[in-house]
């Protein structure tokens, strides 16, 4: 089952929908109630979270009321944890808690979540992932062989988070890129060391198109007209 779960992190952030797979196996093969896995910019203004969760039950209501009013008081938001470590309610919320550790507890049993584990993964590119899991009181608390199980799979988690932190910040790289080419009033051909074309603007795909004095062939620049030998000879004085 271990080898299998493993595979599984490593797919995750690859995955059409990173992760979302991920949340029903590691459910399913720890017999929880529910999975939720949190990403967030550890020091970033803006706040932005992402969640990605799993539950055994239609849990549309409680998403939506954890998220508009019990997400700030998650102790996972604002408690230190260890990279590497498994904490439990009674860990994360002690039992002699303020007013806002009590309420969210509340509404933990009232959805279910009467045991829990959580774990914080790590921060990668200024994102933090941390994981929960939970359990009804049918299901029963989590045995010592089972929090074992999780630790096991952390470092894994770990590196899964790492790769997915990696991808996102590629992607919004050049998302970045084509958004500044966009807004130039030119028309914009980026080329590699060998001459292919690696990115363009609007504008420069809509010359490419007309054809004229230059078109695209595949990945490469095609020269047209009295002035193609000068201009191959600039780019190839460019790429040395």
């Amino acid at each position: 089952m271990q080898s299998d779960l493993i595979e599984a992190i490593y797919d995750a952030p690859l995955a059409a929908r990173p992760w979302a797979e991920l949340t029903g196996r590691l459910r399913h093969a720890l017999d929880c109630s529910g999975t939720m896995l949190k990403f967030a910019r550890t020091h970033a203004r803006d706040g932005r979270t992402r969640f990605v969760f799993d539950a055994g039950w239609d849990a549309r209501e409680s998403w939506r009321l954890y998220d508009s009013v019990y997400r700030h008081l998650d102790p996972t938001c604002h408690r230190p944890m260890t990279v590497g470590a498994v904490y439990d309610f009674d860990q994360m919320i002690p039992p002699a808690s303020d007013r806002q550790g009590e309420r969210y507890l509340h509404f933990c049993r009232s959805i279910g979540a009467v045991h829990a584990l959580f774990a914080f993964l790590g921060e990668y590119r200024g994102v933090g992932a941390w994981l929960s899991l939970s359990r009804d009181d049918t299901r029963g608390p989590f045995s010592d062989r089972e929090m074992a199980t999780l630790i096991a799979l952390l470092p894994h988690l770990g590196r899964a988070a790492d790769i997915h932190a990696r991808l996102e910040a590629e992607r919004n790289a050049a998302t970045s890129h084509a958004a500044a080419l966009a807004a130039l009033g030119v028309g914009v051909i980026l080329l590699d060391g060998a001459g292919a074309i690696v990115g363009t603007n609007r504008l420069a795909d809509a010359l490419l198109d007309l054809g004229t004095a230059i078109a695209r062939s595949r990945d490469r620049l095609k020269v047209r007209g009295s002035s193609a030998g000068a201009l191959r000879r600039s780019l190839a004085g460019a790429g040395e």
